[in-house]
């Protein structure tokens, strides 16, 4: 309805019809970790048009000149004439394609060249593949260290707030900026970016080790408790009367999670039960530590 304020958005996964694509269009995913990315860059985008409220930006507007700048403030008598004027300028657009479309017809019978008429927005996707570029992982990792070299613990964690909001990080990657938050010390970003990293790679047995053994480390007992709950899941633990028992051999790496499981009921003042755990290990076959 306005000529200024118009803001463009696209679903990434679609293509942008051709005849907009020369307007600058803010990119959004469904995957919720982009969603904070894509608010902030729609907030920013509308800031920008209401400081620069002369600029047209509307495609119906700066395709038909001479639309009122605000269709809400014009009057009827105006707004009537205008119609009028609109719809004299739209029928003779519409008999001008036509004439062009039977010109075209006897020029290319075929359809071949009309089938090449895309216009490709350079710049879009090169703008698009420096943000992937810079999101991906080896980028967001010498960001953080630049980061730690240009004000420590406190330039990290700001980065640190950006960089797990990539869709690019991989499983390799969540593991060296558990390591980065372990050498600063920072034990509470550490078990929030294995969280992160947990969502993400459901799959992923190291996680379940490296998240546990950081809540192992918190001094709040919660966090432990959670930790053996996800132990007893991964190895397979089944509590009965007679103290605990395992479902089947343990799959995998299983020699870090059991000692951590062994070591946390230790700490629970429940002993016994890594004594159980470790005959239960042997019953099954799956040997000794």
């Amino acid at each position: 309805m306005r000529k200024s304020g118009t803001v463009h958005i696209v679903n990434k996964l679609s293509d942008i019809p051709f005849d907009v694509k020369p307007y600058r269009a803010i990119e959004y995913s469904t995957d919720i970790s982009t969603l904070p990315d894509s608010i902030d860059s729609i907030a920013t985008a509308i800031w920008r048009r209401l400081e620069q409220r002369d600029r047209s930006d509307n495609p119906v507007h700066d395709a038909i000149p001479g639309l009122p700048s605000d269709f809400r403030a014009a009057s009827d008598p105006a707004l009537r004439e205008q119609i009028n004027r609109l719809e004299l300028a739209l029928a003779h657009a519409t008999a001008d394609r036509e004439r062009v479309e039977r010109r075209l017809n006897d020029l290319d019978p075929s359809g071949s060249a009309a089938q090449d008429s895309d216009v490709v927005d350079i710049d879009a996707i090169l703008d698009q593949a420096d943000q992937r570029m810079e999101a991906a992982g080896p980028h967001a990792l010498l960001r953080l260290q630049a980061s730690i070299q240009r004000g420590g613990s406190v330039e990290f964690v700001k980065e640190l707030r950006e960089v797990l909001r990539s869709p690019y990080l991989s499983d390799n990657d969540f593991i060296e900026i558990s390591l980065m938050c372990r050498r600063l010390g920072l034990l509470d970003h550490r078990i929030a970016a294995l969280e992160v990293a947990r969502r993400r790679f459901p799959d992923h047995e190291p996680f379940v080790f490296a998240l546990a053994d950081a809540y192992d480390d918190s001094p709040n007992r919660t966090l432990h408790e959670r930790a053996r709950l996800m132990l007893e899941e991964y190895l397979g633990v089944i509590h009965s009367a007679d103290g605990v028992a395992l479902e089947s051999s343990p799959k995998g790496d299983w020699r870090g999670p059991f000692s951590l499981l062994c070591d946390l009921y230790s700490q629970a003042g429940k002993p016994e039960l890594a004594v159980a755990l470790c005959s239960a290990q042997e019953a099954v076959g799956g040997g000794t530590l």
